[in-house]
């Protein structure tokens, strides 16, 4: 299994952070004695391993107003009727069947069918 480690080093000042990398030695120097120890001495000896993008990872696209306009009809109408009229709410999903908006959450008494949900019956049905 392979777990991805994200490591930040801050600088005293951010016009050096921002400029350009300083050279090694004065890289050391701003170091303390055991900071300067846990510093590499040689490149890494493994190349990363590329990883897959999962649906979680994708970037979605700015939703257009008919998008937006589709995903508060289907709100307003509920599982029952959403799932009865899957093809018209089908746009709201990507053709493997993940949501290209989000989900709204708005202050009403009742639960509402979410973009989520409808899309997760789209991935079964496949």
């Amino acid at each position: 299994m392979t777990y991805k480690v994200l490591a930040v080093a801050l600088t005293g000042t951010v016009s050096s952070a921002c400029s350009r990398a300083p050279s090694p030695e004065v890289r050391a120097e701003g170091l303390g004695a055991s900071a300067q120890a846990l510093q590499p001495s040689a490149a890494p000896t493994a190349a990363p391993t590329p990883s897959v993008a999962t649906p979680a990872e994708k970037v979605l696209p700015e939703p257009t107003a008919e998008l937006n306009a589709l995903r508060n009809e289907l709100l307003n109408a509920g599982r029952t009727k959403a799932l009865a009229n899957l093809g018209h709410f089908r746009p709201l999903c990507d053709k493997d069947g993940y949501p290209l908006v989000g989900n709204a959450f708005r202050k009403s008494p009742n639960p509402e069918y979410q973009p989520s949900e409808l899309c997760t019956e789209v991935r079964k049905q496949k």
